[in-house]
């Protein structure tokens, strides 16, 4: 076992396995990338999506994709980890784009099916916290000239924004504890 005291130079020679243990180090530092590239990966996407759903879709539109959204939440994490393995060639020649060798062990490729995973939940739970924030705040920015995009990035985005920041810490929990 490598302690905290040993610091990093043990928890690397752990990881490379030549005294055969493996430290908490690596693991946790493991973790916090794959959070950190999910997150890259699903807030933009799920947030912008739940500002359409709340705000642009009619509401025929929204009926369907509300549902479809709870249902993809329900997916278990085994599926998307199948779906992650089984598609390693995107996640290489995304790689390849941006000048990095990806494997499907990488932590590109986790983050990015986490990321994949928690989209639903970002989506679903972002709606829900921008749908809450009162039409009166909505009908006054608008009321004062301000444009549909000005309100939401002015006033109900600031208004929402307690809640979408629980939305994002549920979603990555549920990220982090499956990894």
């Amino acid at each position: 076992m490598v302690s905290l005291r040993e610091g990093t130079a043990a928890a690397d020679e752990a990881v490379a396995g030549s005294s055969g243990s493996f430290g908490m180090v690596p693991v946790m530092l493991g973790t916090l990338l794959v959070a950190v590239i999910a997150m890259l990966v699903a807030v933009p996407i799920g947030l912008f999506s739940a500002i359409y759903t709340a705000e642009f879709a009619p509401l025929r539109v929204r009926n369907i994709i509300k549902p479809v959204l709870e249902v993809l939440a329900g997916i278990p994490t085994v599926v998307y980890g199948f779906c992650g393995t089984d598609r390693r060639a995107i996640f290489r020649e995304a790689g390849l784009l941006v000048g990095l060798d990806v494997s499907s062990q990488s932590a590109l490729a986790a983050g990015g099916v986490m990321g994949i995973m928690i989209i639903p939940f970002i989506s679903s739970l972002s709606d829900d916290v921008i749908s809450a924030v009162p039409q009166s705040l909505r009908d006054g920015a608008l009321g004062l000239g301000s444009t549909h995009a000005e309100t939401i990035i002015r006033v109900v985005l600031p208004a929402a924004f307690p809640g979408l920041v629980g939305a994002f810490l549920l979603a990555i929990s549920r990220a982090v504890e499956k990894r």
